[in-house]
C-alpha cells in the first residue's frame, strides 16, 4: 500500500471518493485543507527545470544523435522507475551537467572568436619592433595608423612635410585594403599632422591596452587559442560521455510534466475556493490506474512510501 494524499474542489470530492474506492483505496478520510490558498506556486521552478532537461535533451541530440525509427514508441516504463527518486536525481544531474559543458562551449567560442578578431587585426603589425605601448619621447609623438591603400605614401609624406617639417611616415606593411604605417612627429605639430591626415582617412588601430610587440601578442594568442581547443575537446567529452542518458533525460521531463500538472492543478484549485482534503491508502499495484484517473480530475496529489 501507498500513502495517499488529494486535494480536490468542494464540491467535486464525493464523485472522487467514489472513484478511489473503486480503485482499492481504503481508510479514506475527508477534511477541509486549511492554509492552502496561502501556499507558494512551485509552477515557475517547474518550467524552469523542464526547459533545462529540454535543453540537455536537444544538446545530446547534436552531439550523439539517436540511431532509432522515426516515430518510434518510447520505451515502457514501471510506475515505481517512474517514481524512483535515484532515477530522478540522476536525470535532473545529466541535465544540469549537459548544460553545464554547452555555457563552457559558449563561452570558449566567444572567446575564440574575440581573439581571432585580434589576432587578424595584429597579423599586419607583426614585423613592427616597438611595443605596442609605445607612444614617443619626452618630445616627440609615435602614433601608429592606418591610411586606405589607394593612396600613394610617398606623396602623403610629401604633402605632410609642408605642413608639419617635423613629421615622418613610417611603412610597416600593406594588403589591399590599407597601409599600415607608423607616424612620428614632435609634439609640437601633433594638430597639424593630425589635421592633415585624418581628411586622407587615417585611422588608430583597434589594439587599446595591449603591451609588447605585436608578434609577442601573437604568440600569447596562439597559445590561448590552443587552451581553448584543449578545453573545447573536454567538453565535448563530456557531452559524448552522457550519450547514454537519453532514456534517463525523458523519463525526467515526463516526471516533471506530471508534477507540473499536479501543480497546475493545485493552482487551478486555489483561485476556486473551498478545497477538501482527502487521506487515505491506495494498492501499490493500482498505481497506474490512479495516475490515468487524476489525469482526468482537477485536483492535486501526493503519493509516498508508508514511513
Amino acid at each position: 500500500m501507498k500513502a495517499l494524499s488529494l486535494l480536490v474542489p468542494l464540491e467535486d470530492h464525493k464523485a472522487l471518493l467514489r472513484d478511489l474506492q473503486r480503485l482499492g483505496c481504503v481508510a479514506l478520510e475527508t477534511a477541509e485543507a486549511e492554509g492552502f490558498q496561502a501556499l507558494p506556486s512551485q509552477a515557475g521552478d517547474l518550467r524552469q527545470t523542464i526547459r533545462e532537461v529540454q535543453r540537455a535533451l536537444e544538446i545530446l541530440g547534436r552531439f550523439v544523435p539517436r540511431k532509432k525509427p522515426l516515430l518510434s514508441p518510447r520505451r515502457d516504463i514501471s510506475a515505481q522507475d517512474f517514481w524512483d527518486e535515484g532515477l530522478w536525481n540522476a536525470g535532473l544531474d545529466s541535465a544540469r551537467r549537459i548544460g553545464q559543458y554547452q555555457q563552457t562551449l559558449d563561452t570558449l567560442s566567444a572567446r575564440e572568436t574575440q581573439l581571432q578578431a585580434q589576432r587578424l587585426g595584429l597579423l599586419p603589425w607583426q614585423h613592427h619592433s616597438l611595443p605596442l605601448e609605445t607612444q614617443g619621447t619626452r618630445t616627440t609623438r609615435l602614433l601608429p595608423g592606418t591610411l586606405p591603400a589607394a593612396i600613394a605614401l610617398p606623396a602623403v609624406q610629401e604633402s605632410l612635410q609642408q605642413t608639419a617639417n617635423t613629421a615622418i611616415l613610417q611603412p610597416i606593411s600593406s594588403d589591399k585594403d590599407l597601409h599600415y604605417l607608423v607616424l612620428l612627429f614632435h609634439e609640437s605639430q601633433e594638430k597639424e599632422a593630425m589635421d592633415h591626415l585624418r581628411p586622407m582617412g587615417f585611422a588608430l588601430p583597434g589594439w587599446k591596452g595591449l603591451e609588447g610587440t605585436a608578434a609577442d601578442n601573437i604568440r600569447r594568442i596562439d597559445l590561448e587559442l590552443d587552451r581553448i581547443k584543449g578545453q573545447q575537446q573536454a567538453a565535448r567529452q563530456g557531452i559524448l560521455a552522457l550519450g547514454d542518458q537519453y532514456e534517463g533525460l525523458e523519463t525526467t521531463l515526463d516526471r516533471l510534466s506530471q508534477l507540473l500538472s499536479r501543480e497546475e492543478a493545485a493552482e487551478r484549485l486555489r483561485s476556486r475556493g473551498s478545497v477538501a482534503l482527502l487521506k487515505g491508502w491506495m494498492p501499490a499495484a493500482r498505481e497506474e490506474d490512479f495516475l490515468r484517473l487524476m489525469e482526468k480530475n482537477d485536483c492535486a496529489w501526493q503519493l509516498r512510501e508508508p514511513e
